[in-house]
Formats: structure tokens, sequence, C-alpha cells
């Protein structure tokens, strides 16, 4: 059976309480804040669990997906492990008893991974998409032979307006119903439903949100 990348197969266990989560392999060693690092096979004894800033002893990331199931198990471990209610962070004081015990099982997310949380990684995580519809779906992208696009990478939605002498690129999203004046320059930026862009204006690594107006220049 062929399976495509990034599709997330949960194992059947012989274990009740063991759970499937979903990592990414870096391709070379990176320094991550505020994320929790899974090794390559966390069923194995002496596998390492790093949280929040440390190099990755195995580049590999934990990508943020579980099977459903794993709520459920994960409640009664917080009851097992917390010896009081408080807040409790699933990656820092579940995760990591679960390793150690044998009950946590890794599966290999192909491609890409981005944490989106923050408007600079949305950008990053937004060229990182258009980069992987470039090279598997160039079809769902822009015609790269239209007048406004500049050195690709631009997916712009049917319903938007784009002006006259414009340069939209590289790496551009342009969302419904969004009128974009004469003249304008985008780049590396994500432009949402209703937004107007006026007459010659320059929007370089931004978000700009719905129906908003950025002024002309």
């Amino acid at each position: 059976m062929r399976i495509r990348s990034s599709t997330f197969v949960a194992s059947k266990s012989r274990n009740f309480h063991s759970s499937n989560i979903l990592v990414h392999q870096f391709p070379h060693q990176a320094r991550l804040e505020g994320v929790s690092v899974l090794g390559d096979d966390v069923t194995i004894g002496d596998e390492i669990y790093v949280n929040g800033g440390s190099i990755l002893p195995h580049k590999s990331i934990n990508a943020n997906v579980t099977e459903p199931q794993i709520i459920i198990k994960t409640s009664h471990r917080i009851l097992f492990y917390s010896t009081q209610p408080k807040p409790t962070s699933i990656e820092k004081e579940i995760f990591p008893f679960m390793a150690n015990d044998g009950e946590l099982h890794t599966f290999d997310l192909e491609g890409f991974w981005m944490d989106v949380g923050q408007p600079k990684d949305f950008l990053t995580g937004t060229c990182l998409y258009l980069s992987h519809l470039q090279k598997r779906h160039p079809e769902a992208l822009t015609n790269p032979t239209l007048d406004y696009v500049y050195k690709g990478n631009v997916l712009v939605d049917p319903t938007a307006k784009i002006g006259k002498d414009c340069r939209i690129g590289p790496n551009v999203v342009i969302g419904p119903n969004v009128v974009v004046g004469d003249g304008v320059r985008l780049q590396r930026c994500v432009i949402m439903e209703g937004a107007k862009v006026k007459d010659f204006a320059w929007v370089h690594s931004s978000i700009v949100g719905w129906h908003s107006t950025v002024g002309r220049w």
C-alpha cells in the first residue's frame, strides 16, 4: 500500500494506553524556541525528550498532531501525574512520562512543517506552502505569464481585482474580493479577504487583515 506524504496513520498497539503522535524530521540541526522535541522512536527505553530552545538531538519535532484518542488517555495521565488541579502542559508534563513508560509512538510527517502561531512564522509558512504548490501543483498558482506576476509563487483569488502596472511576487497570497490599485508592489505578503491596497502602495513582509485598507503612496 502506498501512503501519501503527510498522511497520519495511527498504528494499533497491543497496549491500550499507547498513543500516536506526528513528528517531523529536520534535515539539519536547528534551534527552536518554545517547542517540544521527540526523538526518532519514543518506544526505545533510552529516548531523549527535550523542551524549549535546545539543539534537536534526533532532528525530530512534535508536529502537534495526535490521534483523537490521546485526549482521553491524556486526561488519565494528568490525574495520575498531577497532585492538584492546575493548568497543565501536555508537551512538558504528560508526553515525557508517556514516552518514558513506552506509551507514545511516532509517525513521520514528510514534506514540510511550520509553527505559524506568530505573524513572521505565518509568512514563512506561507512561503513554504507556495513553494510546495509550485513543485507539486503549479496549476493551482496564478499564471506566471500574467503581466503583474513577478518571479512567481503568487496565488490570487479569482474574485480579486488587480489594477494596472502592478508588480506582485514572489510569495504573495491575495484573498477573495481584494482590490489592488494601480502601480502597487506586493512582495512576501498575505492580503486577506476584502482588503484594499490603494494606488502605488508598497507592501512587503506583511499580513493585511480582513477588510483593511492600505493607503496610497
